[in-house]
């Protein structure tokens, strides 16, 4: 017995789905089967959710059976109705449901739909590198910025788009970084009551060695942490494409190298989202695009990745919704430092002797006790471990220059009431009450220790000491 194909909205009946923005139909096909199977992909723009239909003619053979083998599968490959090809990365099947005698469907998430993948690129793909659009990071990039031409003999006013040139970095494991301002399309006559002008920055991730793309998009995460550091805000993926030696422009176009490359483009999932907001200014940067780059932080970011990963993950929650309260963001930002300390500065009670020992020697008139201030008054001299209130104090002081003070209380009691804050709220007990700063006070202490880490690591990353504290300071303020 034979069954025919389903329509559409039999296909759906039962199932729950989203409502989504866009609909593609066509043919899927897993890459190592022989089989091919009817469905529809569809893609919300807004809340960037990618889920694929499939449907399968019940028989009895299949009754019950899956079209996925297993419920991840690294790549499910397409073809359109239309003709064109895309390739799913990174899908989940999350329901099945079986009409008997009819037809079985499945709902598959996807993190990414790459577009023009054919099939034969699609098993085990394998890609040079992409060009991302982090958003609104303009003024931070400083590359490029329209204005108003008013020069004499002129008539009238000229709007005029002016830019810098690329900049462009090579990184450890054969990565090459470049980051370029982009005009877009705009028309010379145009009867509108409102005319927009269109530009972003592109920043192009190029690798010797191709890669899968779930690493390349890590690398692409990582730089976006930077930026968030820099810019003192959330920073999104705006849009992605990607570099496959299947998109090689012909040779007489005369592009060489990396820029052969032709892009094409992706369709990004939930985990990559977009950010709604503005241009943040100057006066809020930690630093800017081009400051990065002439000391070296971009090349240090990267080589330092595997030391500084843990402490940027508790940091960077800061500028996003997922941090739930204060006192969450405070235990984070404690538990950032100990974790910079510890990787960056000094991790056994017999080195942080000797490291004491050296800033003593160095300490100009700090107008107390420095050995005591960094020891807890000779406590921490005869301890193996390393104590927290060790690290904080170490920090505080940073070797003289202490970059943040507090506004409510002494220098010298700061460490060992955030210490005591801490405990009470990791190891509670209503006797810690009273030591530790109220709900009300966190606020502030969250900006001063935001501050005091993002000195420290401005300093790691290359930034010279006169720069790193006017430019934290001065974030601070402003905060």
């Amino acid at each position: 017995m034979t069954t025919s194909m389903p329509t559409y909205k039999q296909a759906t009946k039962g199932i729950c789905i989203m409502s989504a923005d866009i609909q593609y139909a066509g043919h899927w096909k897993i890459p190592g089967t022989d089989e091919v199977f009817e469905g529809t992909l569809h893609y919300n723009e807004e809340t960037r959710v990618i889920v694929l239909l499939l449907i399968q003619p019940s028989d009895v053979q299949t009754l019950g059976s899956h079209i996925l083998v297993s419920s991840r599968a690294p790549v499910i490959c397409g073809k359109l109705f239309s003709g064109a090809y895309v390739a799913l990365l990174g899908c989940l099947r999350t329901n099945t449901h079986t009409h008997i005698g009819s037809h079985t469907t499945e709902t598959i998430y996807a993190d990414y739909a790459l577009w023009g993948l054919e099939e034969g690129d699609c098993e085990s793909p394998l890609f040079q590198g992409c060009t991302i659009d982090y958003g609104a990071v303009l003024e931070w990039a400083g590359l490029c910025y329209y204005d108003l031409d008013t020069k004499e003999g002129h008539l009238g006013e000229i709007i005029r788009w002016s830019h810098e040139n690329d900049i462009k970095l090579d990184v450890s494991g054969g990565l090459h970084l470049r980051f370029s301002p982009e005009q877009g399309s705009m028309s010379f006559v145009d009867y509108h009551n409102d005319v927009t002008f269109h530009q972003r920055i592109e920043a192009r991730l190029f690798y010797d060695e191709p890669r899968r793309w779930q690493e390349i998009m890590h690398d692409v995460d990582w730089l976006r942490r930077l930026i968030e550091l820099g810019k003192g805000r959330e920073v999104g993926i705006r849009g992605a494409r990607y570099l496959h030696p299947s998109h090689l422009l012909p040779e007489e176009y005369g592009a060489e190298g990396q820029d052969r490359y032709r892009p094409a483009d992706v369709l990004l999932g939930t985990e990559q989202r977009d950010v709604a907001d503005e241009n943040s200014r100057r006066w809020t940067f930690l630093f800017s695009l081009s400051e990065a780059y002439e000391c070296g932080a971009l090349r240090a970011w990267f080589e330092k990745r595997d030391e500084l990963e843990p402490v940027v993950d508790l940091y960077t929650l800061a500028y996003t919704h997922k941090i739930p309260s204060a006192m969450a963001l405070f235990l984070n930002l404690m538990q950032a430092l100990e974790a910079y300390h510890a990787r960056f500065v000094c991790d056994s009670g017999q080195d942080y002797k000797k490291r004491v020992d050296c800033l003593v020697d160095n300490a100009s008139d700090a107008g107390f006790d420095v050995r005591d201030f960094l020891c807890d008054s000779g406590q921490q001299a005869s301890k193996k471990k390393l104590y927290l209130k060790s690290r904080i104090s170490d920090l505080l002081y940073a070797g003289g220059r202490r970059p943040v003070s507090p506004k409510h209380m002494s220098f010298l009691d700061f460490p060992q009431k955030l210490v005591d804050t801490r405990n009470y709220y990791t190891h509670f007990s209503p006797d810690k009450r009273g030591k530790a700063f109220g709900k009300e006070e966190l606020p502030i202490i969250n900006a001063e220790l935001m501050a005091l880490l993002e000195y420290h690591l401005m300093l790691t990353l290359g930034f010279d000491d006169g720069t790193t504290l006017t430019n934290v300071q001065r974030r601070l303020k402003n905060r």
